[in-house]
């Protein structure tokens, strides 16, 4: 009977090992803080292709945004 219970406890750790070693391989291949935090930020402090809520002086107003006076009773945001 000891030689079943011996049995089953090695493939218990064999299949933790193999839970451990995937584990490490994602951890291997994840981004570190650092990059991810640079990336993140680049991409919201940079220029988008379609920035609509962004505007400029003497640009087109937004079409998300309806002015007060243009037919509604009040300045409105539409999130479509």
């Amino acid at each position: 009977m000891s030689e079943i219970v011996g049995l089953t406890e090695v493939q218990d750790m064999e299949a933790e090992v193999k839970l451990l070693k995937a584990k490490l391989e994602k951890v291997e291949k994840a981004e570190n803080m650092s990059k991810a935090c640079s990336r993140i930020a680049a991409a919201v402090s940079s220029n988008q292709e379609n920035d609509a809520f962004v505007l400029t002086e003497g640009s087109l107003p937004n079409k998300f945004h309806t002015m007060t006076g243009s037919g509604g009773e009040a300045g409105c945001c539409v999130v479509s």
